[in-house]
Order: structure tokens, then sequence, then C-alpha cells
């Protein structure tokens, strides 16, 4: 670093004054260069979890829209289910329908047959 021949020339040198209080700032200006390069060194560590964050919260927005999405789509396929049932009911009950009333007319179609048989 050189602090130790810069203060070997202050201390030698007969025209300077103030000698101790220019080694003293000479030090208090190295420790600020050094707290500088640290607080530097945690702004870029600091950055890097900032910016990690963020990918995980657009992670997380993106998990989270998915997670609608497949309710929405559950809801949807539940709504399909149901309506489906509803139909295979109402067209087993036309078939009932037109089995009874296949039956009816049989029946009446036997009792016709049979007065015709009793007039012959």
């Amino acid at each position: 670093m050189g602090l130790v021949d810069r203060v070997e020339v202050i201390k030698k040198n007969p025209e300077l004054f103030d000698k101790e209080g220019l080694i003293n700032r000479m030090s208090e200006i190295s420790q600020l260069k050094s707290q500088v390069e640290q607080l530097i060194a945690q702004n870029k560590d600091l950055q890097g979890d900032l910016q990690t964050a963020r990918r995980e919260s657009v992670s997380d927005r993106k998990r989270i829209e998915v997670e609608k999405f497949k309710s929405r789509l559950s809801g949807v396929e539940s709504d399909k289910k149901a309506n489906n049932k509803i139909q295979a009911n109402k067209l087993d009950n036309a078939v009932k329908l037109e089995v009874e009333r296949f039956g009816s007319a049989m029946k009446n179609a036997q009792e016709d047959l049979g007065s015709v048989q009793d007039i012959l």
C-alpha cells in the first residue's frame, strides 16, 4: 500500500508543520477507502439478492396463474360432467317413455287383434 513509506517521508520532511494531523488524515482516508470497497461489495451482493428475489417473484406469479387456471379448468370440467349426466338422464327418461309407449301400443294392438279374431 505504500503507507509506511509515505509516513516515513512525512516524518522526515522538515517543511511540513502538522505531521501527525497529516498522518491521521491519511489513515482515515485509507480506512474510508476500505469501507467504500466493502460497501461496493455489499451492494453487489444485495443487487444479486434482489435479482434472485425478482426471479422468484415472477416464478411465484406464474405458478399462481397456473393454479388459478387449473381451478377454473376443474370448474369447467365439473360443469361439463354435470351437464353430461343431466343429458344422459334425459335420454334415459326419453327411452323409458318410448318403451312404455311402445308397450302400450303393443298391448292395444294385441287387444285389437283379439277383437278382430273374435269377430271372425
